[in-house]
């Protein structure tokens, strides 16, 4: 059960890295698309996604978009009324 969470997290942040990149004008390689499905099989980890750039510069928007969904969600703000 904690896979089929962590792989639509996974999905929904990818979505959402297509989308921004998308927004910004960036349109998605192939091989964003592929080493994408690959992210959120669990196959490439968000370190590896986050390298995508160094060797496929087209790539750059989506993967920084998708690490940085991944980087927001992992945010928590904190409790104000927590004393």
């Amino acid at each position: 059960m904690e896979e089929l969470a962590a792989r639509q997290r996974r999905q929904s942040h990818a979505e959402w890295g297509l989308a921004v990149a998308a927004l910004g004008g960036a349109l998605p390689t192939i091989h964003v698309l592929e080493e994408l499905q690959r992210y959120i099989d669990g196959d490439l980890s968000l370190a590896e996604l986050a390298r995508l750039p160094n060797a496929y510069p087209a790539d750059k928007p989506v993967a920084e978009a998708v690490v940085r969904r991944h980087q927001l969600a992992e945010f928590q703000v904190p409790d104000a009324n927590a004393a």
